[in-house]
């Protein structure tokens, strides 16, 4: 790893130490670490929590914050981001129906890229786009008011499959 990334990741943890004090790093850290539940489409999001915390906690300036948020990038830019995690969290209903829920440029190309690499054939992308609309109109089976209270007490991947 080039030095000036080893830098901006010591900065990171010095300030991660400050912000221990407001108790953050448990906030930041427990999603990723504290379940049992499959982490893809979790981490993309808790990544995005752990920056607009760093953000907030100081004093939303970004001549402070930037260079955390720039470190923070680029081990998700080198190391890992993939378009399943995209996609993962786009299909999280968890994260996807919580009221602070926005799609980005980066989560919805993921999820486009993996329909496309999940079907070759036009006629089947069509028809999960179809699905993924009604899933973010919340029509349909996805209106049902009982499958949101659901949504906290199992995996995505068994909510999916009922």
């Amino acid at each position: 790893m080039p030095q000036e990334k080893l830098n901006r990741l010591a900065i990171l943890s010095i300030e991660t130490e400050l912000l221990e004090d407001i108790d953050n790093k448990k906030i930041i850290t427990a999603p990723v670490y504290g379940t049992n539940k499959p982490q893809v489409g979790f981490i993309y999001d808790t990544l995005d929590q752990a920056k607009e915390t760093i953000k907030k906690e100081l004093k939303h300036k970004k001549s402070r914050y930037a260079i955390f948020w720039e470190a923070i990038d680029d081990i998700w830019d080198e190391y890992l981001y993939s378009h399943l995690h995209a996609a993962g969290c786009y299909l999280n209903p968890t994260l996807f129906y919580s009221s602070d829920f926005r799609t980005d440029e980066e989560v919805s190309c993921g999820l486009c890229f993996c329909v496309a690499r999940m079907a070759e054939d036009r006629h089947i992308q069509d028809s999960i786009t179809l699905q993924i609309d009604k899933y973010r109109m919340e029509e349909g089976t996805f209106h049902d008011g009982s499958f949101k209270d659901k949504l906290s007490n199992i995996s995505p991947a068994l909510w999916w499959s009922q």
